[in-house]
């Protein structure tokens, strides 16, 4: 065995260590609060007084706000650090041996979501200013993709990517095959019942964000409006305008929550094959 063969399988039996799988577990438990921040936040916006946005950064400053906020934050930097590792051990090792290319790739995307996450939660803590809204960072990504050539097209592309992923994962939360999912877990019957019902509504409730996410891409590039908002609160901002927009936010917002439960639960109960 060769030096590049030794490194590779050490790294491999270190993704299977106790230690990744306690850095993927607080990942879970960090991953289910923000979501069941955002859900609630969501589900404000029609019941009761409203608070931030229903975003992850929304959910980032009504920590903060919080006795004991700077702590929180840190343990929430910490958390999504964390759960970006571990989604960066999915992609490059796969060790929950999940079938398919597709998988990898939405762990990649997941790591570079939660790392970002992560970075706003530190400069938050450190300039405390707050930063801006996730619609306004993506509207600017979007017109410098729109400022390239044929670039109009290239953000129908992404719209287009962007629904049939919400549609996939809507589909598989009405599938409900989660039984799947549960092979990395010891669950009792009574605990997998929970966990399928959580992620089924969770896992509806992300393809429906994300396919409404997909229209907006869609019709920026089709009104070649390099302004259009197209983050979490446009979605909301959206929904907000439409006569059964109230009962949409409430499902999703209560979704959202689900998956949170969701994640929660995987922080509880989640373990490595190591055989």
């Amino acid at each position: 065995m060769n030096a590049a063969e030794s490194a590779r399988s050490t790294a491999r039996r270190a993704a299977y260590s106790p230690a990744v799988e306690a850095i993927a577990r607080f990942g879970y438990a960090i991953r289910g609060v923000l979501y069941i921040l955002i859900g609630l936040l969501a589900v404000r916006l029609i019941i009761g007084p409203r608070g931030q946005q229903p975003t992850p950064q929304g959910a980032i400053q009504t920590l903060a706000q919080q006795p004991a906020g700077h702590v929180l934050l840190w343990i929430v930097f910490i958390g999504f650090l964390a759960y970006a590792l571990w989604c960066l051990i999915q992609f490059l090792f796969n060790p929950m041996h999940k079938p398919g290319l597709g998988a990898r790739i939405w762990s990649l995307i997941n790591a570079v979501v939660y790392a970002s996450l992560a970075l706003f939660t530190y400069r938050f803590l450190n300039v405390n200013a707050g930063g801006a809204a996730s619609s306004s960072s993506q509207s600017q990504f979007l017109a410098q993709i729109m400022a390239m050539p044929a670039g109009r097209y290239l953000v129908a592309l992404v719209g287009i990517i962007v629904v049939i992923v919400g549609i996939s994962l809507m589909l598989k939360g009405l599938r409900g095959d989660f039984e799947r999912e549960f092979d990395h877990y010891r669950l009792t019957r009574d605990e997998a019942r929970i966990a399928r019902s959580t992620g089924r509504l969770g896992t509806f409730a992300q393809g429906l964000v994300l396919a409404i996410i997909g229209l907006l891409i869609l019709y920026a590039a089709y009104a070649s409006n390099s302004g259009q908002p197209v983050g979490l609160n446009a979605v909301f901002t959206t929904l907000m305008g439409k006569p059964y927009g109230p009962v949409v936010i409430v499902v999703i917002g209560l979704g959202l929550i689900a998956f949170g439960i969701y994640s929660l639960m995987a922080a509880a109960w989640f373990r490595l094959r190591r055989s």
